[in-house]
């Protein structure tokens, strides 16, 4: 039978032992922009000013010559049901009535863009602002670091569209990066059928991803990009085809 100071000494050397136990930290991720806006908090639009010491020009597979051009937005299912045009069923633009790039059926609104050349990994300037380029910010996600598909294909990351006065980004370092700038993929006529890229954090990329509009109670008509679209988190989504074109009407 232990006396009593042989218990306490027990006890003791047990709470020391339990002490030097480091326990590993929880692991904390930035909230997505989906997330903030549920939370009612600011969203994340990137705004970091370009720095030529820790960033370099992205490398484009170029073919061609910048040009200037409007982004249609249409449905891949168009509805038949005759009620009021909205993004979901009918032809829209890019618009931005607020923080993020939505879609517009009125051809007023359309954003006009520069792309700065033809073929993949192009990168996109909003003529309103005209120091400020288009890039991908991350919507929603269950996996950090970001991978908008892993290598058994399955779907992970959704991204909405927003501005960032960062002027160039590489690919290397857009890789799992939570705004993304050379994503566009322009065809080689400058006007046409306009596809994304993702680059996803294990140095793959999706060049597959979908274009949505996507509506939540907080946010409406918003442009997204995804593999699967329950991956945007939305209450209601539409796939579309994005077309380059030379005048909205």
């Amino acid at each position: 039978m232990l006396s009593p100071l042989s218990t306490l000494s027990y006890a003791l050397l047990v709470f020391e032992l339990v002490s030097a136990t480091q326990i590993p930290p929880e692991t904390k991720r930035d909230l997505t922009n989906g997330e903030r806006l549920a939370r009612g908090f600011p969203v994340k639009n990137p705004d970091r000013r370009f720095n030529a010491t820790q960033t370099h020009a992205a490398k484009s597979k170029r073919s061609g010559s910048p040009g200037v051009a409007y982004i249609r937005a249409s449905p891949v299912a168009p509805s038949k049901a005759k009620r009021a045009s909205t993004p979901f069923d009918s032809v829209s633009y890019v618009c931005k009535p607020g923080s993020f790039y939505s879609l517009c059926n009125d051809p007023s609104q359309a954003r006009q863009f520069t792309y700065s050349g033809t073929g993949t990994g192009m990168m996109l300037v909003d003529n309103a602002y005209s120091s400020y380029h288009v890039c991908s910010m991350i919507w929603d996600t269950d996996t950090t670091p970001y991978n908008m598909e892993d290598g058994q294909g399955q779907a992970h990351t959704s991204t909405c569209f927003g501005l960032t006065s960062t002027s160039s980004q590489t690919y290397a370092a857009a890789h799992g990066s939570f705004d993304q700038l050379p994503i566009f993929n322009v065809p080689s006529s400058g006007l046409g059928e306009m596809t994304f890229t993702f680059y996803n954090a294990d140095g793959t990329q999706t060049d597959d991803g979908r274009w949505f509009v996507f509506s939540t109670p907080y946010s409406s008509n918003y442009l997204g990009g995804a593999i699967d679209p329950a991956d945007l988190g939305a209450s209601s989504t539409a796939e579309l085809t994005l077309t380059l074109v030379s005048s909205a009407t």
